[in-house]
């Protein structure tokens, strides 16, 4: 196995040295430099590590500047920058945001924390990123069953940021958009108050918009509908873009606001197949059989069905679909879960989320059944099992 290779670049020797110890013990194959300039150098040249670590405050070129100066030289998605600092206040990860900055490690950090960030980070690389509007949209509806964390969205140069706290969207950031902040004017805010409450909140780590309300200067009502007119905009532009690519950050979000919003206020669905039709894909070099057609329209008629599909055991490829998925990566580790073992042969796989059973039954020749049923509209399960053994399934009544 090939170690992944990481840029560490930090003015502080004996730092560099026990973090290069420490990564080197959990396979990694760090990178020395302690100015800003070599770090540019190297990362801009041939065969550059993928990862960096760069220290905001460095000799000669901060680490904010060198990141600036990569996304306009090279764009793309490598090398995967952690900005390491103290300074986490709003306008500093929004500064850091907008210079492409990928993650940000707060000073004290916790190494085995870190460790798990960049292994994260490089699985990432090796292709686990989403791609194109669905692809988003995939990571938008799976961060929105209760996630707290961020989505990376890459579009050529251009970085976005979608924040998401407890499944709300708290804040969009794209790169190159107009800031908010003169719109504030709708709602009587002036320019000159605007630079006090930006100046009070930098002091003090306020949340901004709480801060507007807290001292008068405009109804909560207001804000919340600009705000949601805002985050709408920029979100509905990120999902016009065919060309991006998108990966999930998960833990806690990187500010806090009282605004936050279900992502169906701000966006609609992508446009799928008719509603009551069977979306159908080809299984590559399988004939898929006509009876499960019927089999997954008349099971999506049950109450609270918001998706069953037909799914290819041999390629985790979804073929005959009612409905969307509302996490197709939660789907293919059921069936990792389904085939854990070979000698022993497991009927179904459930997962009980907050307010959604995702169901996957094994069917014969390894054809899987896969549902996603909406737990107020249909507490149990006990319907599509009795839907399942009265068509026969092979398996069904198997204990």
């Amino acid at each position: 196995m090939i170690e992944p290779r990481i840029l560490i670049a930090d003015d502080d020797v004996l730092m560099c040295r026990v973090l290069a110890q420490a990564l080197t013990r959990h396979g990694f194959q760090p990178e020395i430099v302690h100015r800003g300039s070599d770090a540019l150098e190297r990362l801009l040249g041939k065969d550059a590590p993928r990862m960096a670590m760069l220290d905001w405050i460095m000799p000669d070129v901060s680490g904010l500047e060198v990141c600036r100066r990569l996304r306009k030289e090279r764009g793309g998605l490598t090398p995967y920058v952690f900005l390491v600092s103290g300074r986490q206040s709003e306008e500093d990860m929004l500064a850091g945001f907008e210079a492409g900055v990928d993650e940000f490690v707060a000073k004290p950090f916790d190494l085995q924390v870190l460790v798990a960030r960049l292994q994260a980070a490089e699985r990432r690389l090796d292709g686990e990123e989403a791609r194109g509007s669905r692809g988003l949209w995939r990571l938008l509806r799976e961060a929105s069953e209760g996630a707290s964390g961020e989505i990376a969205i890459r579009h050529q140069e251009q970085v976005g940021r979608v924040v998401i706290a407890e499944g709300k969207v708290a804040w969009v950031h794209l790169a190159g958009a107009p800031s908010i902040l003169p719109r504030l004017a709708e709602l009587g805010v002036t320019e000159v108050e605007t630079r006090q409450i930006l100046e009070e909140c930098r002091t003090g780590r306020q949340p901004f918009f709480d801060t507007l309300i807290r001292r008068g200067l405009t109804p909560r009502e207001a804000l919340a509908d600009l705000l949601r007119r805002e985050l709408a905009e920029r979100l509905n532009s990120l999902l016009s873009r065919e060309d991006t690519r998108s990966f999930f950050l998960p833990g806690a979000a990187p500010f806090t606001s009282h605004f936050s919003y279900p992502l169906i206020e701000l966006v609609s669905p992508p446009e799928g197949p008719p509603s009551g039709s069977v979306a159908e894909l080809p299984a590559p070099g399988r004939t898929t059989p006509s009876e499960y057609r019927t089999l997954v329209r008349e099971l999506s008629r049950l109450p609270g069905a918001e998706c069953v599909a037909l799914v290819d055991g041999q390629s985790g490829a979804l073929l005959l679909t009612e409905g969307t998925p509302r996490a197709e990566s939660l789907l293919h580790r059921m069936i990792r879960l389904l085939k854990v073992d070979q000698h022993d042969e497991f009927e179904e796989v459930m997962m009980v989320g907050a307010s959604v059973h995702h169901t996957l039954h094994q069917l014969k020749e390894d054809w899987l059944l896969y549902a996603q049923i909406d737990r107020r509209q249909n507490p149990n399960l006990g319907q599509l099992r009795f839907e399942l053994s009265r068509r026969n399934n092979p398996r069904s009544g198997k204990r």
